[in-house]
Parts: C-alpha cells; structure tokens; sequence
C-alpha cells in the first residue's frame, strides 16, 4: 500500500511540473509573439530594433561574388551572447555556425 501510494505521489508531483512549465511556455510564447509583433511594424523604432537584433544574432556578414559571377552572402551567426556582453553564468552555447549560400 505505501508503494501505491508513493507511485500516487510520485505521479501527482510530475504532473504539477508539466502543468507549471506549460503555463511558463505559454507565458514565454505570449510574451515573444508581442515582441514580434512589435517589431514587424513600419516605423523608425520598430527599424532600430530590428536592426538591434540583427547585431545580437549575426556575428558577421560578407558580400560578393563567387566564382561563376553570381552573388554570394557568407553569414556567421552567433549561439551565445556577443564578446562585449558577459556571459551568462551556467549557460552554454556554440561559438558560431556559418551558412553560405549562393543567391
């Protein structure tokens, strides 16, 4: 019987987790769908902060040709905070991931 009843509780406390991170991912996903919204508008501020993000996810952009002529835009994007922003404590990330397509 107490091996029921701890299975019980051992059941109830996951559930009460699932139930508190799905209400935080739905708070998280509401806040980022404002956010998106806020900077998809046609304004100057809306401009700048789009601007601001790009800064915040590319770590470097190239433009030129490639051998055959045709466009070629080289992108490094960043997986972690930018060099003049510290880092924060525990979180991990990956230096960079380069994508080079051809236009």
């Amino acid at each position: 019987m107490k091996l029921l009843i701890s299975s019980v509780e051992t059941d109830l406390a996951q559930r009460q987790e699932n139930a508190l991170a799905a209400r935080s991912t739905v708070a998280w996903l509401t806040k980022l769908r404002e956010n998106l919204a806020e900077i998809e508008r046609d304004t100057e501020e809306a401009f700048e902060k789009r601007r601001e993000l790009v800064k915040l996810l590319v770590e470097r952009l190239t433009v030129g040709r490639a051998e055959n002529g045709r466009a070629r835009v080289d992108i490094t994007y960043r997986f972690g905070p930018p060099a003049d922003q510290p880092e924060t404590v525990g979180a991990s990330s990956v230096d960079r991931v380069n994508n080079s397509p051809e236009l």
